[in-house]
This record gives structure tokens, sequence and C-alpha cells, in this order.
């Protein structure tokens, strides 16, 4: 089990499954019937992200998810049984698909972060399980493009006796933004992900800089 993970130009987290089934096949033949097992998808993030962004796929398929705000967000997946294949008192994670509902312990489970502190003990039924950390600047970088793309457009038009220099206060933000992208980017290829998300923070509570600021998407939308 393994994905490939992204945050495309429209700001959405797109988890993609690698193909090794018949890899796994060849090199475990006593692993567990594909039928019997599901997987299930979700994120933990800034903006109370959970229950929300769960998928159950029966088969590896895209994970695809709109990331309202910047942030650190956890990416998990995991392999657990279908109820229809574990005993009637099994206590593990299982997808009971007649009802379409997780059970943990016995019954529904509620809230999906009650799993994080079992995520990795094979007892509580996790088969497989990936966990993976993406920091979103995805915004604050469209932000820039917008600003970017407007301050161009508005020396172009020259409006009367005005020249670019003129436009201070625009190119002020710009500048701001562009240095504090430009260090988030670095302490996020660090996994300094505690002071990305403190810088973070300032920004947006220093000035609204793109509270104003129309962002247009990518019309492929691709995955």
């Amino acid at each position: 089990m393994e994905v490939d993970l992204k945050i495309n130009a429209n700001c959405q987290l797109v988890a993609t499954p690698i193909d090794v089934l018949q890899i796994d096949a060849v090199l475990n033949p006593c692993a567990v019937d594909t039928e019997a097992t599901v997987f299930v998808e979700f994120l933990i993030g800034p903006d109370g992200t959970g229950n929300d962004t769960i998928k159950v796929s029966f088969e590896p398929d895209y994970y695809i998810y709109d990331l309202k705000v910047d942030g650190l967000y956890v990416y998990h997946k995991l392999k657990i049984f279908d109820k229809m294949y574990v005993d009637d008192d099994y206590q593990g994670l299982c997808y009971d698909s007649k009802n379409n509902k997780l059970l943990f312990k016995g019954t529904e489970l509620k809230d999906v972060i009650e799993l994080i502190p079992y995520l990795e003990y094979a007892d509580y039924g996790i088969l497989e399980y990936i966990k993976a950390p993406m920091f979103s600047i995805c915004k604050l970088n469209n932000c820039l493009k917008e600003l970017l793309k407007k301050s161009i457009s508005q020396c172009n038009k020259r409006i009367g006796n005005i020249s670019c220099d003129d436009f201070d206060e625009s190119k002020k933000l710009r500048d701001f933004l562009f240095i504090s992208i430009h260090v988030l980017e670095n302490l996020i290829l660090q996994e300094r992900y505690g002071e990305a998300t403190d810088i973070l923070n300032s920004i947006h509570s220093c000035t609204p800089i793109c509270d104003n600021i129309l962002i247009t998407k990518s019309g492929c939308n691709c995955k």
C-alpha cells in the first residue's frame, strides 16, 4: 500500500494510489484476501478537519480534498477488515459495509480523532497504515500570484501620470509575502512544522493581505 501525495494548483490535496498489488501477490502469497478489506483515508488539519474528510474505498482510488486554509495537515490511510469477514465479538477497527459505518471496540466510531493513539498497533485491526504530513502554503502562493498579476496590469495601464513606482504600498505587501513564502518553504523542507505554523499565524494576524484577493482556480482541475 503506497500513495503519491501532492497539493495541486487549486489547493487540493491529492493522494494517488501506487499500484503494487501484483508485486505484493508475488512476495506475499498468503496475504489477506483483498475482498475482505477496505481502505479508509482521512485528514487531520488546522481547520478542524476529521470526520468530514473520511473516504472509504473497496479498492485503491484517488483521494482528493479541498484544503480550506493553509497549514499542517496529516494524511492517514488505513487498510482494515470489512465487518462481514470478522467474528461478532471482534473489537478492532472494521467497516460495516451494510450500514456504512466505521466500528471500533464493538461500537460506531463517532470521531476519527479517537483512533490516533491506536493506529500503529496491529492489535486494533490496522492491517496496513500510512501517515504523512503535508504543509500547505498553496493559498499564500496563489495570493502572491494574483497580487503580481494585478501590479503588472496596473503598470501596463499607466493611469494618468502614475508610474509603477507609485504603487509603493502594494509593492511592500508583495515583498513581505514573497519573503514570508521563501522562509516558509525552507522550514517545510526541514520539517520544522511548528515554526512554520507560528509564522503562518503571524502573517494572517498582522495584516489581512489576501482577504480581498479573488483567487482564480486552474481550469484543468487535474489530479
